[in-house]
């Protein structure tokens, strides 16, 4: 019991970290307003700093993932942290635009850092409870983007641009509670690496399985980034509801969201990870279909909950099942799905929009329901997670059958 609880303490750290990481990725929208106001800025430039934040971020988390499994350095998550909150916290103190592209750029690389080491780490301080690690972990990406929107109209509203130097101060003392507790964290983590005397060494990297569940992820990005985009307009356009209740709606969806990432954690520990992407994935697809064909806002919004809790409910899941199928690489798995999968659902946006555009936001949130098909599809051929022990050695099984 006293280990159990040893465990999800240092959890509760690296959930931490990771609020402290995303929190400025959540912030910088919210930012460019104030970056409007006082520069001048077009929104096509304001637009270019989270272009250059979240494809910087996209693209090179992979790779810090692979150098990860081949130098492995806890303290990067430290550099990750105080990275991340100085891309944004000296933004407010410099008016020359290219200035802040490469300020943004350094906040997507700290984002980028951080992410594939403490989600490794998250994995070997989990012991058996690898569902409500990881649950535990990625609700802190979800918090962090909820809470870095408030935080920063709050600084800067209170102190001007330069309040952005808030994000600093709490990223120097995350970085220093993660300096302290590193070692803690690797000794709890210590008995749950792949070893030469446990079975998952001779566990082979399953790169098949691992793209079947890289592509659910690919198609869970497109619904939950195309949702979130088109939520609020499809309240106000559609629904005729106004621009308050539109934002309500998708703080309610946030909410919703982060609460099924926890959750679906802790429960794919007791119903096993495939039976759980299952359930999800099959009944959100009805849901979704559902809300395209609603007028009434009171049933959209109850739809919209339920769309969020079954698109999130086997977020952590996927994630624990790609790292489980790259044992060796769980730097790289972990890299793609919390990188590239990012920027997918990114670049689907626009194209969703254009057929918005065209037809009317109802038949761009018909495709957003097609592309859960197709996630389904990919869920129900992901194998269970398994090992290839020796002969001899006990198999590696998901949970119960």
């Amino acid at each position: 019991m006293e280990d159990k609880r040893r465990i999800s303490r240092y959890s509760y750290i690296l959930m931490l970290g990771h609020i402290a990481t995303d929190l400025n990725q959540g912030a910088l929208p919210a930012l460019l307003p104030f970056l409007i106001k006082a520069h001048g800025m077009g929104y096509a430039s304001a637009a270019g700093l989270i272009f250059a934040s979240s494809l910087v971020s996209s693209v090179v988390q992979p790779l810090f993932g692979h150098l990860g499994d081949k130098f492995e350095h806890p303290k990067l998550m430290c550099l990750g942290v105080i990275l991340a909150s100085a891309g944004i916290g000296l933004m407010g103190f410099f008016d020359d635009y290219a200035v802040m592209f490469v300020l943004a750029m350094i906040t997507g690389i700290g984002v980028a850092l951080f992410h594939p080491e403490a989600s490794k780490h998250a994995v070997y301080v989990s012991g058996e409870n690898k569902g409500e690690s990881m649950g535990t972990f990625a609700v802190g990406g979800n918090i962090g983007f909820t809470v870095g929107p408030i935080a920063c109209s709050v600084l800067l509203l209170t102190f001007g641009l330069k309040g952005t130097l808030g994000f600093i101060v709490i990223g120097i003392a995350m970085t220093a509670i993660l300096l302290f507790q590193i070692p803690h964290i690797q000794a709890a983590g210590e008995g749950n690496r792949i070893r030469r005397s446990s079975p998952e060494f001779y566990q082979k990297d399953d790169w098949p399985s691992f793209v079947k569940v890289t592509l659910a992820m690919f198609c869970r990005a497109i619904v939950g980034t195309c949702m979130s985009t088109f939520v609020t307009l499809f309240f106000i356009d559609v629904l005729m509801q106004s621009v308050a209740v539109g934002n309500t709606m998708l703080s309610v969806f946030a909410v919703a969201g982060a609460i099924a990432t926890y959750f679906g954690g802790k429960l794919s520990d007791v119903v096993g990870f495939k039976r759980m992407v299952m359930i999800c994935s099959v009944a959100v697809v009805p849901f979704l279909f559902l809300i395209v064909f609603t007028t009434n806002p009171v049933v959209a919004a109850i739809v919209g909950v339920m769309i969020c809790l079954t698109l999130n409910g086997c977020h952590t899941t996927l994630i624990v099942m790609g790292q489980s199928f790259l044992p060796h690489r769980l730097g790289l798995a972990s890299g793609v799905m919390y990188g590239l999968t990012v920027s997918v659902g990114g670049m689907a946006a626009p194209l969703i929009g254009l057929v918005a555009d065209d037809r009317g936001i109802p038949a761009g949130m018909f495709i957003i329901a097609c592309v859960s098909v197709v996630a389904l599809v990919f869920a129900l051929i992901i194998p269970d997670i398994r090992g290839i022990p020796r002969e001899g050695e006990p198999r590696i099984n998901d949970g119960p059958s």
